[in-house]
């Protein structure tokens, strides 16, 4: 399970879309190795990762949005928008900007549309079923 969240150690009926490992530039999204040019990390027991990889694994398209400052994140007719620097609801994380990229919290984005997110602790990777 992710770290601090209850989540399923496995997902029945559902596919392995991507994977997420803390510190690696490099991630797997749809049986594809990409590199990208920023890592997730931890933010006290949050993974934190680049929120276009993780939208674009999903089927997703993200707009910035100047005022207030936030991206707005859409997938078919479900649309939610990010304030950056604001924390969410429950306690679930707080999307910042780092080095120019936004990152968000894995679990919270990829169950907003309708994914299940699973973490390894052995090896610190995050697997997101669809």
């Amino acid at each position: 399970m992710l770290p601090g969240n209850k989540t399923p150690t496995s997902v029945t009926g559902l596919s392995l879309v991507a994977l997420f490992t803390i510190g690696s530039l490099e991630y797997a999204s749809h049986g594809e190795f990409i590199i990208n040019d920023v890592a997730p990390f931890m933010d006290g027991d949050r993974m934190m990762v680049p929120l276009r990889a993780v939208m674009d694994t999903l089927g997703a398209t993200v707009e910035w949005v100047d005022r207030p400052r936030s991206v707005e994140i859409r997938q078919g007719d479900t649309v939610m928008t990010l304030p950056i620097d604001v924390p969410l609801p429950d306690g679930m994380g707080t999307p910042v900007i780092i080095n120019g990229r936004t990152f968000v919290p894995l679990r919270y984005v990829s169950e907003m549309f309708g994914a299940h997110a699973e973490w390894v602790g052995v090896n610190q990777t995050a697997r997101i079923f669809q």
